[in-house]
């Protein structure tokens, strides 16, 4: 029986297929994980925001991804590619099409929890779709695409100021244009204004939601880094040591920081700051030291808790979920963290040149994205009702689930019935305001007894609120919506 050898040409031919088949592998696996993201967002985002609005910002999460696959597929692909292959059926690059949609509807969904509450539901879909199918892929084609004029200058490794950065923008741009909820601040417009606390509703369903992002992002990072090959594989493992070490250094700051400001541990922020850890280093995983990233990691918790505290006591911007500055604030300090901590072209080692180039360019993919989303959202004003993209108050006070969805409402519950709630809250907030700033200079307690007067009309009231539970009830004036 005669034995047939391979040729060296041939044994090259079978190890170049099978490193293609691998990639290919590596690729799929984890662009599912990195869809498991979308859960991880629906969980936090539901957590976080009042029960009233549950279903709301779920179908927001939901329809992020049915309507964010048809734009991708129609046009959104064809723009980040800049070519009409694959609409036309002439590549057959579908995991690469898989892969870059798991990308943009995460760009996408980073929106949805800062408008939560007020913001009309068709406005938010058309918004998503736009993001999604225009305005990501045209700045992910830039950076990523051979025919971007900012490939091989402006470095992102996976996408910390493309995706998320650029989902943190549209959240800012869009949260400041259509305005607070009706019951978040106090005073505004006045010189003394009092951020009425906004709490949400499951913190086990926060931190369900940010440990699925926490485990999704490795696949995140590290299918960005590299491929299927021995080098490819080599850089997603940096990759994934140096996200790791940077969300865990992230987490432990803020909440060691937190304890410091405040006296008390903070859950919100605390994992609010190991997702602002994973944001530094998505844009710089694979291109840092071990010790850069735990550096990074570090400042970008007080970099997130600053940032935050500005938008929502300065700007006077309601975030529910601080999408702004988790996403928006820590992925532009990524980015430029990149320029300075570069392994072999950073500031640290004597090289400037890429620190402007990423100065640049992250200034230019925040100024085209922040304006697109502002003028999308004034031609859809154009087109609103009462040129409002914002839902009634009444809307606002019962919430969005009802006037969406199935209008489950507590018996007896009426629009003027939580217009009262609320304002008896509010004036408990200016009573714990003025507690607190009279207390070192007064000893008799009347504003104290008064703050706590309030409080205990309003927990009778929340009881009673409670109690009509079980009976439904519908009104009959759906205004403005």
């Amino acid at each position: 029986m005669s034995v047939t050898y391979a040729t060296t040409e041939e044994l090259a031919a079978m190890q170049e297929q099978l490193t293609s088949n691998l990639s290919v592998v590596w690729i799929l696996l984890n662009s599912i994980n990195i869809m498991l993201m979308q859960t991880g967002f629906a969980m936090l985002e539901a957590g976080a925001v009042h029960r009233k609005h549950i279903k709301s910002i779920l179908s927001k999460n939901l329809m992020d991804c049915a309507i964010g696959t048809l734009a991708w597929w129609g046009f959104g692909y064809s723009i980040f590619t800049m070519s009409n292959e694959f609409a036309t059926n002439k590549t057959e690059s579908f995991a690469g099409f898989f892969l870059m949609f798991a990308f943009a509807v995460t760009c996408g969904t980073i929106a949805s929890g800062a408008v939560v509450g007020r913001l009309r539901f068709p406005t938010y879909m058309i918004l998503a779709f736009f993001i999604i199918g225009c305005l990501y892929p045209l700045i992910a084609g830039w950076v990523w695409s051979e025919k971007g004029f900012l490939y091989g200058r402006y470095t992102d490794v996976a996408g910390g100021v493309v995706v998320h950065g650029v989902g943190g923008v549209c959240a800012f741009v869009a949260a400041a244009l259509i305005g607070p909820r009706n019951d978040r601040f106090d005073g505004l417009g006045t010189g003394d204004v009092v951020v009425v606390p906004s709490p949400g509703n499951s913190p086990p369903l926060q931190v369900l939601g940010a440990l699925l992002l926490f485990c999704a992002w490795f696949s995140f990072n590290g299918v960005s880094a590299g491929l299927g090959d021995a080098e490819g594989l080599n850089a997603a493992s940096r990759a994934m040591v140096t996200t790791l070490l940077a969300s865990s250094a992230a987490a432990c700051v803020g909440l060691i920081l937190v304890r410091s400001i405040t006296g008390y541990y903070d859950l919100g922020v605390t994992f609010n700051c190991l997702l602002a850890g994973l944001v530094s280093v998505t844009g710089n995983c694979s291109l840092i030291d071990t010790w850069a990233a735990v550096l990074i990691g570090a400042i970008s918790a007080p970099v997130f808790i600053w940032s935050d505290r500005f938008i929502l006591y300065k700007l006077h911007v309601d975030d529910p979920i601080s999408a702004s500055a988790l996403h928006g604030v820590v992925g532009i300090y990524g980015g430029l963290c990149t320029g300075v901590f570069h392994r072999t072209e950073g500031v640290i080692h004597g090289h400037g040149d890429l620190l402007l180039v990423q100065l640049w360019g992250t200034l230019l993919i925040v100024v085209v994205s922040g304006v697109s989303v502002f003028v999308v959202l004034q031609v859809l004003r154009l087109f609103s009702p009462k040129r409002k993209l914002t839902v009634s108050a009444e809307a606002q006070l019962l919430g969005m689930d009802f006037y969406y969805h199935d209008r489950d409402i507590i018996e007896n519950l009426t629009a003027a019935r939580i217009r009262e709630f609320n304002v008896r809250k509010q004036a408990m907030a200016r009573a714990l305001a003025l507690s607190e700033k009279t207390s070192s200079s007064h000893s008799d307690g009347t504003a104290s007894q008064a703050a706590s007067s309030l409080s205990a009309d309003v927990v009778v009231g929340d009881m009673d609120f409670e109690a009509k539970k079980p009976v439904f009830s519908l009104l009959h004036k759906k205004s403005g919506v």
